[in-house]
């Protein structure tokens, strides 16, 4: 090829130099001028002469690329390849598709990870073994890049073999959503290497992980707490605006990856503490960091209350939050000052009510004393009017004792705040027990007591103040009553609940003798308060009971009294 391509350059300047010896001889005039067009000639016609023999070399070697290469021109020739290297077998390994082009664009090598990415068989790949054709093969896949001219991007890619220099890379978008990274990159030994990434992962990781960084940050930004992450050096990550608002001296400065002992240093400035300064840093620093959850109370100096807490993050990193509490911190101090106020209130009546009830109680029994002396005719023989006397006062001062006693349970009750005394007992034996002293008083007033047959299951309460209860209300009945009334007494389980139900039909509760609740009968009438003790006692008994108490009254002759306690105990509301 040499030989002949020498000997057509040698006959193209022969023919030259004819042409112009001829052309010298024929004009006389401005010889100089034509020496010189002759010389010209002589250089330019050999070289257009090599271009175009070196142009159609080409084109016979290479007939599928005419059009691509008609303005190719390459700087230098490249080496061509040996067969295939056994180095390449390492890209095998790689999750990356990998294909390498030599410098005659003839495919040298594949690796697996580039057909599953790209979706092309072995024999495609045998039968379209060059770079033009594989490109052909990827956009009829749609592995590449949506461009409106493909011929012109082919062409573009192609020359790459001749003037790539430095790796460039593309992102690719295929329409089922997943993303690739192309690379290409010139090769050492002539030709290029083009790789296929596979980085939807990446991407959407990514993705989320922005879109989770953005929604933090807009969270963080509108919180009324304040908050700061040191990390796991110390190093404050993430303030909010609501921290700077907080802490005033923070807002000034730049105190992204500050240290924690800056930070608190710029924060003790508004802090009141009464111990050594570097003592109370190095403390808060200690609990700030500790990794123990922790909440607290930090007075400022300007009277300010901010409430702090402390959490640890799994990554080793420190969440400080921090709320200005000086409006409920003031209340809570106001409402816990008057609480403490009224139970001293409360405890200087009960202490006189309990006073009061003592001090009665010794002249009370003095007076009973000496009545029974009396009744008993210790000192002299009474007539009939002097003995009816005495046993007046002394029934007066037994009842005057009884509502003494009853005073002094209750308020006791009311000062322990005390809870029932649970147990188990039979409702029948309860009545029984209850009703033993009241009938020896009602045998003396000749009062008729009517007591239905009582339920003989069992019931969950404080015996001892539910006996109280009944037989207090009982002889109080007994005693406002006249002498020949008929108590009526019935007691009935009714959805779980012990039910009793007591009237008597001369007793009159009217607005003098105030009932404790409204009636269901009567919608219209009044809410009155308690008119006796023995009714407060019993009111209270039952409501610690968790059960409720209803008096009905028609204004006229007939008043009844109903109360309700569950047959079990209700630990839910103890």
């Amino acid at each position: 090829m040499k030989t002949s391509k020498t000997f057509s350059i040698g006959l193209g300047i022969a023919t030259c130099a004819i042409v112009c010896v001829g052309i010298s001889f024929l004009i006389k005039k401005n010889a100089i001028l034509v020496h010189v067009l002759v010389a010209l000639i002589s250089i330019l016609l050999p070289i257009l002469y090599a271009l175009r023999f070196r142009r159609v070399k080409r084109r016979q070697d290479h007939p599928e690329n005419t059009v691509a290469l008609k303005s190719i021109e390459p700087k230098s020739p490249r080496l061509s390849l040996a067969p295939i290297d056994p180095s390449y077998a390492t890209l095998e390994l790689f999750s990356s598709g990998v294909a390498v082009f030599d410098s005659d664009m003839k495919l040298v090598f594949v690796n697996s990870a580039y057909k599953k990415i790209t979706g092309l068989g072995d024999q495609e790949i045998h039968q379209n073994n060059t770079f033009p054709k594989i490109l052909d093969l990827l956009r009829r896949n749609r592995k590449l890049l949506e461009v409106v001219d493909f011929l012109a991007y082919k062409n573009e890619q192609i020359r790459l073999f001749a003037t790539l220099t430095e790796p460039v890379q593309d992102f690719i978008c295929l329409p089922n959503g997943s993303m690739l990274r192309y690379i290409i990159s010139p090769n050492p030994l002539g030709g290029i290497i083009t790789v296929f990434e596979d980085i939807t992962d990446k991407i959407n990781t990514e993705r989320q992980y922005n879109m989770l960084i953005s929604v933090q940050k807009e969270t963080l930004s509108h919180l009324f707490e304040g908050v700061m992450v040191f990390g796991s050096n110390n190093r404050l990550n993430i303030i909010n605006p609501a921290a700077q608002r907080i802490w005033p001296s923070l807002q000034d400065i730049n105190v992204m990856g500050m240290h924690i002992s800056d930070v608190i240093e710029n924060v003790m400035e508004v802090i009141d503490f009464s111990n050594d300064r570097n003592e109370f840093k190095s403390g808060l620093i200690s609990n700030l960091t500790d990794r123990l959850e922790k909440q607290g109370n930090l007075i400022l100096k300007n009277g300010n209350t901010v409430r702090f807490a402390y959490m640890p993050l799994p990554d080793g990193a420190h969440l400080h939050s921090y709320m200005n509490v000086t409006d409920s911190y003031k209340l809570e101090a106001l409402l816990f000052e008057k609480s403490k106020l009224l139970e001293h209130v409360v405890q200087a009546k009960n202490d006189f009510i309990m006073r009061a009830s003592c001090e009665f109680h010794e002249p009370l029994s003095a007076v009973v004393s000496f009545t029974q002396l009396l009744m008993n005719q210790h000192c002299g023989k009474l007539n009939d009017k002097q003995y009816n006397y005495a046993q007046g006062i002394s029934e007066g001062s037994q009842r005057l004792s009884t509502l003494i006693d009853n005073m002094i349970r209750l308020t006791s009750m009311q000062i322990e705040q005390a809870n029932p005394n649970y147990s188990t007992f039979k409702i029948k034996d309860l009545f029984n027990s209850a009703l033993e002293p009241v009938y020896q008083n009602a045998s003396g007033k000749e009062i008729k007591i009517n007591a239905t047959s009582f339920p003989r299951k069992n019931m969950d309460a404080d015996r001892d103040l539910m006996k109280q209860a009944i037989s207090t209300l009982l002889l109080k009945i007994i005693k406002s009553a006249q002498s020949g009334s008929i108590i009526d007494l019935k007691a009935e389980i009714i959805s779980d609940a012990l039910n009793v139900q007591i009237s008597c039909n001369t007793i009159v509760f009217n607005k003098t003798n105030k009932v404790l609740h409204r009636t269901k009968q009567e919608p219209d009438a009044q809410m009155y308060g308690y008119n006796s003790v023995s009714l407060l006692l019993l009111n209270h008994i039952v409501k610690m009971h968790k059960g409720s108490v209803v008096i009905e009254s028609n204004g006229k002759d007939d008043t009844t009294i109903k109360f309700s306690v569950p047959l079990t105990r209700d630990d839910s509301s103890t």
